[in-house]
């Protein structure tokens, strides 16, 4: 019953999660992150459309989460991250992977960036077998953006762990 009508829920989290993410402190974006990965998990056997309607509501919630997580948050949304894509066909979350992939190309500072790399290693890890054509995809994104060369050792550290993850 509930995999029919899960998605009646999700509005109820919405808003909430709209305030959570708006705000820098750590134990709401814990909050958070757990809510979403719990979303999350429990899309396992939605129907396409029932994903579809996930995908428009969080897709400007995960947004804002690359803009405002901090330093004391990275492990947090880390875990959510390795937590939703664990057990789950890969095929049905790409759309989370493409929003962060998307989020490292852009100009932020070297800590975000971290975290934003953080998290893309987070899901990755979920599903190494299935993700080394994607790491290197990802390897080359980097190439081509010109980051391989950033002036952060934090940043090339963790670009670097890219390489050996295979």
């Amino acid at each position: 019953l509930f995999m029919n009508h899960g998605v009646a829920f999700l509005d109820l989290f919405v808003e909430h999660l709209h305030k959570l993410v708006a705000d820098k402190q750590e134990a709401s974006q814990r909050c958070a992150a757990e809510i979403i990965s719990g979303l999350v998990k429990g899309t396992k056997h939605w129907s396409y459309d029932n994903m579809q309607k996930l995908q428009q509501e969080l897709t400007p919630i995960l947004k804002v989460v690359l803009n405002n997580m901090t330093c004391e948050t990275f492990n947090d949304w880390g875990t959510c991250f390795a937590a939703m894509f664990e057990g789950i066909d890969v095929s049905r979350l790409g759309w989370i992977l493409k929003i962060v992939e998307d989020s490292v190309i852009e100009e932020c500072s070297s800590a975000l960036l971290c975290g934003r790399l953080f998290m893309l290693q987070a899901a990755i890890l979920q599903h190494p077998w299935r993700f080394a054509s994607y790491s290197n995809k990802l390897l080359k994104r980097f190439k081509d953006a010109g980051m391989l060369h950033h002036p952060y050792q934090n940043v090339r550290d963790r670009m670097a762990k890219y390489y050996f993850l295979f």
